[in-house]
């Protein structure tokens, strides 16, 4: 998928409800990490270190 931001690949998956992983670039990575950490705080979990299992 090509976008000039990170924020609509990292979308795509969550708007079709399918398990995804990510290969790369490592910024995209931590992209998603920042956003599952964002959700988790959402619903009242924590996160200690998003990107500690890199």
């Amino acid at each position: 998928m090509a976008s000039t931001s990170l924020d609509r690949p990292a979308r795509a998956p969550g708007n079709v409800g399918v398990e995804f992983g990510v290969l790369g670039p490592p910024e995209f990575a931590a992209h998603v990490q920042d956003w599952g950490a964002r959700f988790l705080r959402a619903t009242g979990r924590t996160v200690t270190n998003p990107r500690s299992e890199r």
